[in-house]
Formats: structure tokens, C-alpha cells, sequence
């Protein structure tokens, strides 16, 4: 049997109305989305009616993190799964790239779409939407995203969006699973950033939003992202 997520990009990953941990979906016999861990569990339906998904980073990035069953289950997905680089080799400028240098190519598949790669991986998507688009003509999407459905944000050159993708691998080591740490050195203070202020970060119970008293933060030096409700929130900057 055939296993279709309920997306491609990997925005697939949702909390429930019982609880906070983020779980993987896939569509059922009927189209519907079911957890990857148990068929009767859904996902809130803001996510589905405003196409909330969320991707694992962002998921990572909360208290709740992601459920270990369905992280379990995509894992044996993906090994079950056949490898594209048989029939689809990376562009060879993407093989050639040393570790950790970017590569921005036109997508081969799509006209008006380009591609970022690291690592021989996708690190973001670039879309032309045209020059009539007055908040910006190239819109930016990428795994590493502060927001829970992917997007950067929106520029006017595919250079300018390049470098945004570009800026969201801080220095450090890269944890392909888990959380993300807090960032607990006092020395990297001065880069710490506000994501999202408690004001404008909101839960949604029952179809109510109601504000939480936790703020999202980053550490521009090492990368952790952390939620917090401590005082010095008020005395750090909101990220650029």
C-alpha cells in the first residue's frame, strides 16, 4: 500500500486539539488526513482549512516537539522509499560543491522557479511571481524558516532571495534530528533575536486565538531556538 503524504515539501507535521505535540500526516482511503502513528488521530482544523501545515523544523522548535511514533514511521518510509539519484542525478555544479557552500540554480522542471541546494540537499525555493507583485517579486521558501509554513519572505531579486536562504544557516553544528537547543551561553547573548513576541504568538483552542505568554527566540551565534516567558524577552531585539 501506497503512503501519500498530505504534502511534498515537507509541510506535513501538525499538533491536535488535545495537545501540543506535532505529528506527520498522510492522506486516507478518503483523502483525509490521519496521523502516521494511529488512524484516529487528526489534526486541528485550522491547520486544514488554512493549509497550516507545519515543516519538522519549525515542529522541533516548540515545547511540544514531534510525536516519536510518527518520526519512526517517515523514517521507515524514507528507507522504504526508492532513491532518485538512479534516474535523477544532482546537477553536477551540486556534486561538485564543497560542504557547506550554496549552489542557486534554475529548477530544470519548472520555468520562473529556482533552487538553492547545500549539502546536496534543497535548502530553499525561489518563485517568480511576476513583476506586478508589490510586496516583492520573488517569493522564498525554505525548511529553516521561522514561520511553521516554510516562508522566508518575499524580495525583489533572486539574488537578494538567494542570500535570505542564504542567512538562515548560522554557524554551528547542524542536528539533523531532535530540538534545537537552547542557547544557554551567556556570551552569545548580544545575538540572541526575538522570532515572534508573545503578543503575536497565539494558540488556537476550540477555534479561539488566545495569546500565549511564551516568545520564540533565536541565538544568532550557535543557531538554538528556545520558547520563553522570562523578563529578558523585553530587552531583546526582534530578528531583522
Amino acid at each position: 500500500m501506497t503512503t501519500t503524504l498530505v504534502n511534498t515539501d515537507g509541510r506535513i507535521w501538525s499538533t491536535t486539539h488535545s495537545g501540543f505535540v506535532f505529528h506527520a500526516f498522510r492522506l486516507d482511503a478518503d483523502g483525509k488526513p490521519v496521523a502516521l502513528c494511529r488512524k484516529n488521530v487528526r489534526p486541528r482544523c485550522y491547520t486544514t482549512s488554512h493549509d497550516g501545515w507545519s515543516t519538522a523544523e519549525f515542529a522541533d522548535s516548540t515545547v511540544g516537539g514531534r510525536c516519536e511514533r510518527c518520526v519512526a514511521k517517515l523514517d521507515e518510509l524514507t528507507a522504504d522509499a526508492a532513491p532518485a539519484d538512479e534516474d535523477e542525478p544532482l546537477p553536477q555544479a551540486v556534486q561538485d560543491a564543497a560542504e557547506g557552500e550554496f549552489v542557486v540554480l534554475p529548477d530544470a522542471d519548472k520555468d520562473g522557479r529556482t533552487l538553492v541546494w547545500r549539502d546536496r540537499d534543497h535548502a530553499g525555493v525561489i518563485d517568480d511571481e511576476g513583476p506586478t507583485m508589490t510586496r516583492g517579486r520573488y517569493a522564498v521558501w525554505s525548511p529553516r524558516a521561522a514561520r511553521r509554513d516554510g516562508v522566508v519572505g518575499f524580495f525583489a531579486s533572486v539574488d537578494e532571495a538567494a542570500e535570505a536562504i542564504k542567512s538562515l544557516w548560522a554557524p554551528r553544528a547542524v542536528q539533523p534530528t531532535g530540538n534545537t537547543p537552547t542557547c544557554r551561553d551567556r556570551a552569545h547573548r548580544p545575538s540572541w533575536r526575538v522570532v515572534v513576541r508573545r503578543a503575536n504568538y497565539s494558540a488556537f483552542n476550540g477555534g479561539r486565538r488566545t495569546p500565549s505568554l511564551y516568545s520564540l527566540l533565536r541565538c544568532g551565534t550557535c543557531g538554538g531556538t528556545w520558547r520563553t516567558k522570562a523578563a529578558y524577552v523585553d530587552e531583546t531585539p526582534d530578528a531583522a
